[in-house]
C-alpha cells in the first residue's frame, strides 16, 4: 500500500506541476497573440482619439464655413436695423459701418 500511495502522490504532484505549466503557457500564448494581432491597445486608442479629433475639426470647419456664408447677409441686416428708426444708439450704426461687427463675426 505504501508504494501505491507514494506513486499516487508522485503522479498528483506531476499533475499539479503540469497544470501550472499549462496555465503559464496559456498566459504566454495570449501575450503572443496580442503581439501578433497587430497594434497594441494603446496604439488603437491613440488612433481612435486621432479620428475623434479629426471629426471635431471637421465640425468646426463646417461651422466656420457656414458663418462665412451668412456673414454678408448678417452684416447688411444689422446695418438696415441700425439705420431704422428703432435704433436708440446711433453709435451702433457707425460701429456696423466701420466693420466692427464683421470683426466680431470672424473666427
Amino acid at each position: 500500500m505504501d508504494i501505491l500511495s507514494q506513486n499516487i502522490d508522485g503522479l498528483e504532484e506531476q499533475n499539479r506541476s503540469l497544470e501550472k505549466k499549462i496555465v503559464q503557457q496559456r498566459i504566454d500564448n495570449d501575450e503572443r497573440k496580442k503581439q501578433l494581432a497587430g497594434t497594441p491597445d494603446d496604439e488603437k486608442r491613440r488612433i481612435e482619439v486621432r479620428n475623434m479629433v479629426r471629426q471635431k475639426q471637421k465640425v468646426v470647419e463646417d461651422l466656420n464655413e457656414l458663418v462665412q456664408r451668412i456673414q454678408p447677409d448678417l452684416e447688411s441686416t444689422l446695418l438696415l436695423l441700425a439705420r431704422s428708426k428703432y435704433n436708440d444708439d446711433p453709435k451702433q450704426l457707425y460701429d456696423y459701418e466701420l466693420g466692427t461687427v464683421a470683426d466680431l463675426l470672424r473666427f
